[in-house]
């Protein structure tokens, strides 16, 4: 019996690779890297004696997740070794294997023009500009994380005129909230694709499921934010007990002093006055907890496996801004 033994294709890579989070499927990020019409200089070529005079292509990933649309993109800019794409997560572990599994890949061939980083999209690029003195650098990010909408405009300040920015989600109810966050931060939806992926229902009719869920990254944040609130309110009432036992002990220390006085003079001695105390605080009123941040599902049904799918939005920095 013979055997063949070839290197996998990329899109075979991606589907047989061990992974921690759902990937980015080959078909859609082969169409995503398509819509975000990116174009590298070679350093080496003439290009008719002008030789390549723009700037280098530097591209924003937030969610790396597997490393699939890492793959693809980071391919779209092999030809440029000065091109590169900086991708991040939230997750170190995530991270850390994303790069295991670029690495993998035959024999690390698209790493070079890989910078891997642990950080939220709107750290980082505040970050980013501070080094680069407010300057933009980016020609091109894609947004593929919970609550896109709260890192557009931090995004926005790092691309360059006419940059892309894309928004991949899962459900048409976040691009929504994407949508409605850009309106009037200097950028402008350009279109919004459904990736259809899954499987339809009949004659070219897609059945949809629409229903709430909760964020667990947002869940998180409301989480810390009433941890805080809760150990800030403790620390001052334990100041404002310590303040009050410090004053009945000088108060208790005067009377004493008062008695001794008047005994050794032969004074007639009053009934001493009882001290005046402040009325008590009013009991703080009970606030309702904070509802955990929903947002709605809203997307075709697919069958008992997903296989791609989802939606994706464009914008474009304004030009004039």
């Amino acid at each position: 019996m013979k055997f063949r033994i070839t290197f996998p294709t990329l899109e075979e890579y991606i589907l047989s690779v061990r992974r921690l989070v759902t990937p980015v499927y080959p078909i859609d990020a082969a169409t995503i890297v398509s819509l975000l019409d990116i174009h590298v200089a070679r350093a080496d070529h003439d290009y008719g004696g002008r030789g390549s005079e723009e700037e280098p292509v530097e591209i924003l990933e937030a969610g790396t997740g597997l490393g699939s649309l890492t793959l693809y993109l980071s391919r779209a800019l092999l030809p440029c070794s000065s091109a590169q794409l900086h991708t991040m997560d939230v997750s170190a572990r995530h991270s850390a294997h994303a790069q295991k599994v670029i690495s993998g890949f035959r024999r690390g061939i698209y790493l070079p023009n890989i910078r891997f980083y642990v950080s939220d999209p709107g750290t980082w690029c505040r970050e980013q500009l501070s080094i680069r003195d407010g300057k933009p650098f980016l020609t091109h990010a894609i947004l593929d994380l919970a609550g896109p909408e709260e890192y557009l405009f931090d995004v926005m300040r790092c691309l360059r005129p006419d940059g892309v920015v894309g928004v991949w989600c899962p459900s048409v109810s976040q691009i929504m909230v994407a949508v409605a966050s850009a309106k009037g931060r200097g950028l402008f939806c350009e279109r919004v694709l459904e990736f259809p992926g899954g499987t339809g229902v009949g004659a070219g009719l897609r059945a949809w499921d629409v229903r709430p869920a909760v964020i667990r990254a947002r869940v998180k944040k409301v989480e810390e934010a009433r941890q805080k609130e809760e150990g800030a309110e403790e620390a001052q009432q334990n100041g404002e007990k310590a303040e009050e036992v410090e004053n009945e002990g000088k108060a208790e220390e005067v009377q004493q002093h008062e008695a001794e006085v008047g005994v050794t003079l032969g004074e007639e001695l009053t009934p001493p006055v009882p001290p005046v105390l402040e009325q008590d605080p009013p009991a703080p009123v009970s606030v309702p907890p904070t509802l955990a941040p929903e947002a709605f599902i809203c997307r075709p049904t697919v069958g008992d496996r997903l296989v791609g799918g989802g939606f994706f939005a464009m914008f474009r920095r304004k030009a004039d801004d």
